[in-house]
């Protein structure tokens, strides 16, 4: 019998209420070099066994204080090679999205718009012509708007 004593790190990314599998793998080998594939999961190993399951991961809304229609606003993946996506939940629907990527010195890069967008957005964008650095991206939301720190390697 064994007892897992781990975590694990949800992405931004993850899609809420889908089922999705998720497999764990007890490596029971003890002599094993670093550098072994079979200590990430992904090779061969003696002893131990796989576990597959599926789990439901649960998002709850983040309330970020004095946005009432935004939620869960997240760039992913964050620091970027140049593809990126915008992800965000909303109270209601929104009729009106825009989403612009500006420098730090305030240089507007990209800006799209989006009409009747829902309740839940997620859009991917590219940066990939752009200078490594930081950059922001704010999303507008019928009025609303919240900005992220998004990193171009």
């Amino acid at each position: 019998r064994y007892l897992l004593d781990t975590f694990f790190t949800v992405p931004d990314a993850v899609i809420p209420n889908v089922p999705t599998g998720m497999r764990f793998i007890l490596n029971n080998d003890l002599n094993m070099v670093p550098g072994n594939p079979a200590l990430k999961g992904s090779g061969l190993f003696t002893s131990g066994e796989v576990e597959d399951y599926i789990v439901i991961l649960r998002r709850e809304n983040v309330k970020v204080p004095g946005l009432d229609l935004l939620q869960n606003l997240s760039l992913f993946p964050n620091p970027t090679e140049g593809k990126f996506t915008v992800m965000s939940d909303a109270a209601r629907a929104v009729t009106h999205m825009e989403v612009i990527v500006t420098t730090v010195a305030g240089q507007t890069v990209l800006s799209r718009s989006f009409d009747n967008v829902g309740t839940r957005f997620s859009e991917t964008l590219d940066l990939g012509t752009q200078a490594k650095g930081i950059y922001f991206v704010e999303v507008r939301a019928d009025g609303e708007k919240a900005t992220r720190k998004l990193i171009l390697r």
